[in-house]
């Protein structure tokens, strides 16, 4: 999904290195622009959202997986990451039912790279507790993040809903050799 727009740049005539370029800035670009976002909501210390944004823009990890190791799934995930910590933030500290956020910060990561988005709904599950511990007194708070997640969870699912029921469908229709442990033990004892 997110290829899409840099393969049709390159069958306009671009070169390949050129379109993976500005690819590699744009997603830059964009994932810079949510870390900003991010970091200006949490604080408006001009110094702590520069050495933040810095910080986030030269990652190694970052650097690695798009220039090393190649891996642009996970370097597109972590562009969206900012984002989806910025949904955490709103709903689970500011209290506000910014349920849109969340969904397309999830169906961003789940578009991108699969392992990411399970690692952050987890996340996400883990901060659910833990506001659920720290507010146990403050039931209409506990429901209105509920409800917030729960939005955002059919939200989410109804823009992945293309993707996943195929998914899906395959992974349930075909064995793998992944999903077959004992098919697997055997094979590295012959």
């Amino acid at each position: 999904l997110f290829l899409y727009p840099f393969s049709i740049v390159y069958m306009l005539g671009c070169p390949l290195i050129i379109a993976y370029k500005l690819m590699i800035i744009f997603y830059t670009i964009i994932g810079n622009v949510f870390c900003l976002v991010l970091v200006k909501n949490i604080c408006n210390n001009p110094k702590i959202i520069y050495g933040t944004l810095t910080l986030y823009a030269l990652g190694n990890y970052r650097l690695i997986d798009c220039f090393s190791r190649a891996a642009f799934g996970e370097f597109l995930a972590l562009s969206f990451v900012p984002l989806v910590l910025l949904a955490f933030y709103k709903v689970l500290y500011a209290k506000e039912e910014k349920y849109i956020i969340l969904a397309i910060g999830f169906t961003c990561l789940l578009m991108s790279h699969n392992l990411t988005f399970a690692l952050y709904c987890l996340l996400y599950l883990l901060l659910m507790v833990a506001f659920i511990i720290k507010n146990n007194k403050d039931f209409d708070a506990i429901k209105k993040m509920i409800i917030t997640t729960i939005k955002a969870a059919v939200i989410a699912i109804l823009l992945c809903i293309w993707y996943m029921l195929p998914m899906l469908e395959q992974m349930f229709d075909q064995t793998l050799w992944v999903s077959e442990l004992g098919k697997m033990y055997s094979l590295s004892n012959n």
